[in-house]
């Protein structure tokens, strides 16, 4: 039951933290290894990374997979429901655009922006490898954070 509510506290975060997402979660699936997140944006629009007219329009969903950071020394999944969207502008060179999520996604992106923080944190360490004085947050195998499974 704690896992849940982080994840719920986690998807609060995210919705408080970005004016104009609203991001809902559909599914939450608990393993021995694994938590799996189902999460789909419920905002009206998405700005044209080109032009940055918000376009309501619709074309596609698809399903992008990210690893995010481990939750009770178990690694994280997160589904997202994604929307491919048309740009209205004509004199835009994008006709089409995959919606990001602030704080969550970015373009070709696999990891969860938080997930990547925290490998680089890992990484400025001396040879990568968690020191004493690595922040509480580091996992003891940042590595096996990568597997999505």
């Amino acid at each position: 039951m704690g896992i849940t509510w982080v994840w719920m506290k986690r998807c609060a975060w995210l919705t408080s933290s970005s004016p104009g997402v609203d991001v809902e979660v559909e599914r939450l699936v608990l393993t021995d290894i694994e938590v799996c997140i189902a999460l789909r944006s419920r905002a009206a629009s998405a700005a044209c990374p080109e032009c940055g007219q918000r376009s309501p329009r619709v074309h596609c969903y698809y399903e992008r997979c990210l690893a995010d950071r481990p939750v009770a020394d178990r690694r994280v999944r997160i589904e997202l429901r994604a929307r491919r969207l048309v740009c209205e502008n004509a004199s835009c060179t994008h006709r089409m655009f995959a919606e990001q999520i602030p704080g969550l996604t970015r373009r070709h992106a696999r990891r969860a922006q938080s997930l990547t923080a925290l490998l680089t944190d890992v990484a400025l360490f001396p040879g990568g490898r968690p020191e004493p004085g690595c922040p509480s947050a580091c996992p003891s195998r940042p590595a096996r954070t990568l597997c999505s499974g």
